[in-house]
Parts: C-alpha cells; structure tokens; sequence
C-alpha cells in the first residue's frame, strides 16, 4: 500500500527504491568488528596521517554508497554548522573566567 508523496509518517516508509536496497545491503555488509576494534581512545593515539587515512576511507565509503553526496546544499549546511558550533565554543570558552 502506497500512501502518495503527499502522507507522512508509516506510509512513508513503505516504499524503497532499489538504490536504498542497495545502499542498506552495503550498509549492512560492511566489516563492522574492523570498526569496533578500533577504540575512540586508541584512535585518538594514532598518528595524524594514519588519522588521515582513516577519514579519507571513510569519505570514500559515503561516496561509494552515494556518488552524488555531498552535494552543494549538504555542503553548505554542513558549513553552516560548523560555524554556529565554533561560536558557541568561543562563547563557551568565557563561562569560567566570570
């Protein structure tokens, strides 16, 4: 049962497109005990390029699964949070010198 573009909620969810399917499987197959090894504390031990490969691999991962990201739009928002979150750093950085 289909509920039209129009409906929110369960209905939506009833249908997938193949390249969900797809995306899900591959999502869902990835070598996720090579993930979990790799603590948050032992990664913040890493090397800086090792750092770096990783976040390379990982970029290369999201656009194996979706050559079209990040498109312009994600990219700007993705900006824009950064710089909101910066400034509510620096702000932050002030609360104990009061």
């Amino acid at each position: 049962m289909h509920c039209g573009p129009n409906r929110v909620g369960r209905c939506s969810l009833l249908r997938v497109s193949d390249d969900d399917r797809l995306g899900a499987r591959a999502f869902v197959g990835r070598k996720w005990d090579v993930l979990e090894a790799v603590t948050r504390k032992e990664r913040a031990q890493r090397p800086v390029a090792e750092k770096v490969q990783m976040a390379i691999a990982l970029y290369e991962s999201a656009r194996a699964a979706r050559p079209d990201w990040p498109d312009t739009q994600s990219r700007e928002d993705d900006l824009a949070h950064h710089i909101a979150f910066n400034l509510l750093l620096d702000r932050a950085a002030y609360v104990g010198a009061r």
